[in-house]
């Protein structure tokens, strides 16, 4: 994702309600299009290195997600930045 170095979307079309696999740094998360709202998906599902692959999905850029999962990226960069 070259707008958002540290940050990779995969978006598998909406297939699944968590729409989007999230790497940022080497966690990956599991998110909804309104991964910021309480009724929205947003999972830590593991770390990079316990996947081999994520197939069959398209690589997002940052500016082009819903700003809702926008959000909830930035929400969580701060918490890991914070830690």
């Amino acid at each position: 994702m070259k707008d958002r170095p540290n940050v990779t979307v995969y978006d598998n079309g909406g297939k699944t309600a968590d729409r989007f696999t999230v790497l940022i740094g080497d966690d990956v998360f599991a998110m909804s299009s309104d991964a910021n709202m309480p009724n929205g998906v947003c999972m830590y599902i593991g770390s990079a290195s316990d996947f081999e692959d994520i197939p069959d999905r398209e690589c997002q850029y940052f500016s082009r997600l819903p700003v809702r999962v926008q959000r909830q990226i930035e929400h969580i960069e701060k918490e890991n930045k914070d830690e």
